[in-house]
């Protein structure tokens, strides 16, 4: 399941490329993008303690963050925080 997970954030990160001022209005999608965060994080955080791995959860919760700053960036240090982010790993 995580690796479906992984592979779903990776594509996030390349459909994020098309996300530009003019298509994608991010003040519109910041309330479900939260929502959905805080879902994930819940999500993961029963799987843990079903068992799963931590360090898998971690990475896809870090995957999911990253998609979510990809998607609503806005300025040239959102950009510095994304390149800067796999480094934390």
């Amino acid at each position: 399941m995580a690796r479906a997970g992984h592979a779903l954030a990776w594509l996030g990160v390349v459909a994020s490329w098309w996300a530009e001022a003019p298509r994608y209005r991010a003040e519109r999608w910041a309330a479900i993008w939260n929502l959905g965060t805080l879902l994930v994080l819940c999500v993961l955080a029963v799987r843990v303690l079903q068992g799963d791995s931590i360090v898998d959860a971690g990475v896809t919760f870090l995957l999911v963050l990253l998609v979510n700053k990809l998607f609503n960036r806005r300025s040239s240090s959102d950009y510095q925080q994304t390149r800067s982010s796999p480094s934390c790993c």
